[in-house]
């Protein structure tokens, strides 16, 4: 009889667990999809501005990412900052052609008809899960971890991936605004339908040494 009570017990507890783990699971799973459907608005965008700062404690490397898009129009520039030096390069997608520009200490470069990809994606860092299978899947396994928060004053959800990638989603809209994944701390801001054609006019070519391919 005893027998009987203690494994009572262990089951009624067993189940409780079952059904927290669901409660959470399914928690998770709308807050996911959700966010999913929300940065869909701005993927779909044909004009953005999008500026990331990043900056690598382990190396000391600080970084600035401007990419602008209008159409078929794409601008990339990219800033490093490492030992007090300072490199630029400046990619300019026409849609017929690219041209990159590079900028040091000692040289200005610049590659005309260029092989360089330039585009950026706008993503939230779980809008990759694919099938809703996948995605609840992915919440029932433990992988993520969901709580609210606020970062510079905006709701926000952090989402811990595996215990270390680590992003803040703006509840609102589901863009991203912080991540922590492999030793690089990312900032990003954005601007939507506001980017002007005068944004893609590229340098003066004469102030740069072409390079050959």
């Amino acid at each position: 009889m005893k027998g009987k009570k203690i494994l009572k017990i262990v089951l009624i507890v067993i189940l409780v667990l079952i059904v927290l783990l669901l409660v959470n699971t399914i928690r998770k799973y709308i807050i996911v999809k959700d966010l999913q459907n929300k940065i869909s608005k701005y993927t779909s965008s044909n004009n953005y501005h999008m500026s990331l700062t990043s900056y690598n404690k382990i190396i000391g490397q600080k970084g600035k990412v401007e990419y602008y898009k209008k159409d078929k129009k794409e601008l990339y520039i990219m800033e490093t900052t490492l030992n007090e030096k300072n490199a630029k390069l400046s990619s300019y997608n026409n849609g017929e052609r690219i041209d990159v520009f590079y900028e040091g200490p000692d040289y200005k470069n610049a590659e005309i008809d260029s092989d360089f990809i330039s585009k950026i994606e706008l993503h939230n860092g779980i809008d990759y899960t694919g099938s809703d299978l996948n995605t609840f899947l992915t919440c029932l396994m433990g992988v993520i971890k969901i709580n609210s928060t606020k970062y510079n004053d905006i709701d926000c959800y952090l989402v811990t991936l595996g215990g270390k990638e680590k992003y803040y989603i703006e509840k609102d809209t589901g863009l991203l605004l912080k991540s922590f994944v492999s030793n690089y701390e990312v900032e990003r801001s954005y601007e939507f339908d506001n980017v002007s054609d005068e944004v893609f006019i590229e340098p003066d070519i004469g102030q740069y040494t072409i390079l050959r391919k």
